[in-house]
């Protein structure tokens, strides 16, 4: 690839609607990317063709990669499902993480960078039209994804099917794309105020940071200090978003580790009760008993 060189999509528009091209600038890109589109020309895009989907694919990145556009004529979604990239609009440089999805909306920058490692991702180009007015609400963001499996699993699948020859591949086709627009609409549905995506980015933040140290000691204050918010306003973010307690959350992350190791090691109750966050195995074996209704060893079985 140049500087020069230009991806342009094409794609099919009902009741005889022009075709439209979405241009993007490739600045750089290692040999070894894969970048894969629908080929929205084809009748089996309808359905999201009928969401304003102007351009749809998956990219695999290595190495060192650059691509957008500095204007976009289009609403940009680019969810990572692997690895990390970057995220780029004007005064905005931000990581994109696995499970993360990029929104940049149309009439700002819009760019993907990757300079080492892999990436993999899904991307959508979706209209200007009062239809996605609300992605303008908040310009450009990274926010992670509502459900991050089901849009890459589809567009696996849809990728898949396109590249074969069986005789009923339209068909597929049509069907894997009705699917990919209604998790599309779904992700999208209740696009988030930004003061409403941040409370549930801590929430997701603190559930990693608890699940990454389960062993520690942790109360609600402590829970309150990492995401700089008062107790009282943290309980205010478990209930609304989780319907728990900041301690219900502790002790359910705690009980799904201990039922993963009661199945999955020989370890004995005192050393699970230590992974787990318990100072004894009387104290672990009593609160797994009223989380789960059953005793520790009788789970093991």
């Amino acid at each position: 690839m140049t500087d020069k060189s230009i991806r342009s999509t094409r794609i099919y528009m009902p009741r005889g609607k022009p075709l439209k091209p979405c241009p993007v600038a490739f600045r750089r890109g290692d040999p070894r990317c894969r970048l894969s589109p629908i080929d929205m020309r084809q009748p089996f895009a309808r359905p999201l063709a009928l969401l304003d989907v102007n351009a749809a694919g998956g990219d695999a990145l290595q190495g060192d990669y650059l691509a957008g556009t500095d204007h976009a004529d289009d609403h940009l979604l680019y969810m990572v499902i692997e690895g990390q990239c970057w995220g780029i609009s004007q005064k905005f440089r931000k990581r994109i993480g696995a499970g993360e999805l990029f929104i940049a909306a149309a009439g700002h920058g819009a760019w993907i960078q990757l300079t080492e490692g892999t990436c993999k991702a899904v991307w959508f180009h979706l209209a200007d039209t009062p239809a996605w007015q609300i992605l303008k609400s908040d310009p450009v963001t990274v926010h992670q994804a509502l459900d991050p499996m089901c849009i890459p699993a589809v567009m696996e699948l849809l990728l898949r099917e396109q590249a074969a020859t069986q005789p009923d591949r339209e068909s597929v086709l049509r069907h894997y794309c009705a699917i990919l627009a209604a998790a599309l609409r779904r992700e999208l549905r209740d696009v988030e105020s930004p003061a409403e995506r941040e409370a549930r980015n801590r929430l997701h933040r603190l559930r990693a940071l608890l699940n990454e140290r389960l062993e520690e000691e942790w109360t609600v204050a402590r829970m309150a200090a990492v995401l700089n918010v008062s107790a009282g306003h943290l309980h205010l973010l478990t209930k609304r978003h989780r319907n728990q307690t900041p301690l219900d959350i502790l002790r359910e992350l705690r009980m799904d580790r201990a039922r993963s190791l009661l199945q999955s090691t020989h370890l004995t109750l005192d050393n699970i009760a230590t992974q787990v966050g318990y100072r004894s195995a009387y104290a672990f074996s009593d609160a797994f008993r009223r989380h789960t209704g059953i005793r520790p060893g009788a789970y093991r079985g």
